[in-house]
């Protein structure tokens, strides 16, 4: 699997204002692209499957977004934002409205019938948002600090 290392939600280097991050937030331009290869069976019979893990929070709601524990005096002071991923009309993967369905993430689900020599030479591409959750103002946020983002999402592809 080859997964960008960083999401860039503001292309053009500028800053974004908290008023574009209530309720769903502010779309990462392109998503994120997961690209698979060199992908082989090996007698494996059940839908491949990705386990995506890292520090979750709930931010006023029931939903649960991506987001590392805040730095006050470090490089990433933002504290009351999180990441919220999601999926819908892939070939091979089923739908996700929030991927982070549990403290510590969640499972991207291959479709019945996908095999991992499926997933060779495809991609999966996935919806990320950058977002302070059902807070609005954000600053309703409890300990809110505005500041750099930083959200460490971990993807490992099982199967067996």
């Amino acid at each position: 699997m080859k997964i960008p290392s960083v999401i860039n939600f503001t292309p053009t280097g500028e800053g974004v204002q908290s008023s574009e991050l209530i309720g769903e937030g502010l779309e990462a331009t392109g998503g994120v692209t997961i690209s698979f290869s060199d992908c082989m069976n090996y007698g494996m019979t059940r839908p491949p499957q990705i386990q995506v893990t890292g520090r979750t929070v709930q931010l006023g709601g029931s939903d649960f977004y991506f987001a590392d524990a805040p730095e006050p005096a470090g490089a990433y002071p933002a504290n009351g934002y999180g990441v919220k991923l999601s999926l819908n009309g892939q070939k091979l993967f089923e739908d996700s409205a929030n991927i982070a369905v549990t403290e510590g993430g969640g499972v991207i689900k291959a479709k019945t019938g996908s095999t991992i020599e499926a997933l060779n030479g495809s991609s999966l591409n996935l919806n990320a948002r950058l977002s302070c959750g059902s807070y609005s103002p954000c600053s309703r946020a409890p300990d809110h600090q505005t500041g750099a983002f930083k959200a460490t999402i971990r993807f490992q592809l099982a199967y067996d």
